[in-house]
């Protein structure tokens, strides 16, 4: 059982002695400590997923531009294909 130790017994002393008195109690948050880290910090943790959901949201939105610049382009050479005017204008430079 826990006693109160002497003043002139350390601090550090003291602590231990409590620890080991309530050490059911450490265990288990100990336990706990670990699971949260392993939920919050793990490889398919929180902040994983939070991260990747940011990434996927940039990805998404170059994608999207990416096929905007597709679109352009294919009306491009749409517009190439059957005007004689853009034939004859090859120096002209494009704009994205």
């Amino acid at each position: 059982m826990y006693t109160r130790q002497n003043k002139d017994d350390g601090f550090i002393k003291t602590i231990t002695a409590y620890v080991f008195y309530r050490k059911k109690f450490f265990m288990m948050l100990f336990i706990f400590t670990v699971l949260v880290s392993f939920v919050m910090f793990g490889k398919k943790g929180f902040l994983q997923r939070y991260e990747l959901e940011i990434q996927n949201r940039e990805l998404k939105e170059k994608l999207k531009l990416e096929k905007e610049k597709t679109i352009y382009l294919q009306k491009e050479i749409q517009e190439i294909k059957t005007s004689d005017k853009k034939v004859e204008m090859p120096g002209k430079s494009m704009e994205w």
